[in-house]
């Protein structure tokens, strides 16, 4: 999908270069006029060899958002066209920044009594990053290393990822700083039941606020915790009840497709980046490549292909199963039988036509006997990648970015979530 065709349509590093030396004097002026200016502690981030997690995500979003500044101005010359250039400048350049934030993250601390009879004080975070689009979406973990770093990046990583994919989500990200081998499946149930609670008294989930799903050691059940505490408490009247969570059962509101769990890789710094081998790079975890490896890759010519576009599948079945949720019908129950039977009545229209048995090809036949919920998500999983794909090339090849398809990905999602913020009004 995202290879496809990669290789003939992006322009090699030397033609980069050599159209960057040659640009036209007035756009090279442009570039230096429209400078988005990268925070100060960020600046130095391609030399760190550990940076923080959410000061990595930023990073790469301030310099993608540096890079495509000229072209939302001249975006804006065209809607505006009777306004001043300053007015424009100002208007992105104050987009851009608000992008560049988390808009809320919260600390929630309440005591547990254990099933042993001891007391202990747990602690729990849960992250806005921008609401661009209603609910937010993001998972919740838990691990001792769950802490507002983390969940900030994580959240700001996630806001790209369901923009690149065009999953209506704004992003968002949550945890508890626990170790889930000390605790028995009580005090889990309490604790997850509690931590829904706390987020609920707040505002801070709802079918039409935040669907969070599952992440590093939770699932479908702890998923099933949550929808049952917020049906027992704040969503007892509220239709969508089901819709607050993601990667739920299938018997409370899940989908047939949505059954992985998020996991850690190994989160390419300068030290070990150098020893890679590879040729191509698909990058299964969250943020797993630093700034300085990121660099020493590109120079090696390693096609990586970015977290948001290639652990994107979850986020998307996830908002196949929300659809579901608050449409209250399961994918298939109405049409498919209807599409399996009129594929049938026309193969078989056309043998009696020419007087001679048709057979279906393999691919006629996949659709015609596509019944099952899996089968439908499936479906649309691969339309959903292969046009988040074509858009990141075409991103790639519009800003000559050659084999740095992350800038490319940065740019792709950055540009649909301006667009939302600029036609909505920021600050009203």
């Amino acid at each position: 999908m995202l290879l496809s065709g990669l290789s003939k349509s992006c322009l090699s590093e030397r033609n980069c270069k050599f159209l960057q030396k040659f640009m036209p004097i007035t756009q090279q002026l442009e570039l230096k006029r429209h400078q988005h200016e990268i925070p100060k502690h960020l600046e130095k981030m391609p030399e760190e060899a550990t940076p923080e997690f959410s000061h990595m995500v930023q990073y790469y979003y301030h310099a993608a958002a540096r890079l495509m500044e000229p072209s939302l101005v001249k975006e804006l010359e065209k809607k505006y066209p009777r306004a001043d250039n300053k007015w424009r400048e100002g208007r992105v350049a104050a987009i851009l920044k608000f992008i560049g934030v988390v808009s809320c993250c919260i600390e929630v601390t309440f005591p547990l009594h254990k099933s042993d009879g001891t007391y202990e004080l747990i602690t729990g975070y849960r992250a806005h990053h921008c609401r661009h689009r209603l609910p937010v979406k993001g998972g919740i973990r838990y691990a001792m290393d769950v802490d507002q770093d983390e969940v900030k990046g994580l959240a700001y990583l996630m806001t790209f990822k369901c923009a690149c994919v065009n999953a209506p989500f704004g992003g968002a990200k949550g945890g508890v700083r626990i170790d889930v081998k000390k605790y028995e499946d009580k005090d889990l149930k309490t604790i997850t039941r509690r931590y829904t609670m706390e987020l609920l008294k707040k505002n801070m989930l709802g079918p039409g606020i935040d669907v969070p799903a599952p992440d590093v050691n939770t699932g479908q059940r702890e998923m099933a915790w949550v929808v049952d505490q917020y049906l027992k408490t704040y969503g007892h009247d509220d239709i969508n009840a089901l819709a607050i969570t993601t990667g739920k059962p299938i018997h409370f509101g899940g989908v047939n497709g949505r059954t992985s769990a998020t996991g850690r890789g190994m989160v390419l710094t300068k030290e070990n980046a150098d020893k890679v081998q590879a040729k191509i790079l698909l990058e299964g975890a969250n943020g797993p490549v630093t700034p300085a490896a990121d660099q020493i890759l590109r120079k090696k010519k390693v096609l990586m292909i970015p977290d948001m576009y290639c652990n994107a599948g979850g986020a998307t079945v996830s908002y196949f199963e929300f659809l579901k949720n608050i449409n209250h019908v399961s994918y298939g129950k109405m049409s498919v039988k209807r599409e399996s039977s009129m594929i049938h009545e026309i193969i078989e229209s056309i043998s009696q036509s020419v007087k001679q048995k048709i057979e279906p090809t393999k691919k006629l036949e996949n659709l015609r006997d596509c019944h099952s919920e899996a089968a439908i998500i499936d479906y649309g999983l691969q339309t959903v990648m292969e046009t988040a794909g074509q858009g990141i090339k075409e991103t790639s090849n519009e800003y000559s970015l050659c084999n740095d398809l992350r800038t490319a990905a940065n740019i792709f999602a950055i540009q649909k979530i301006f667009n939302a913020l600029e036609s909505s009004g920021i600050s009203q």
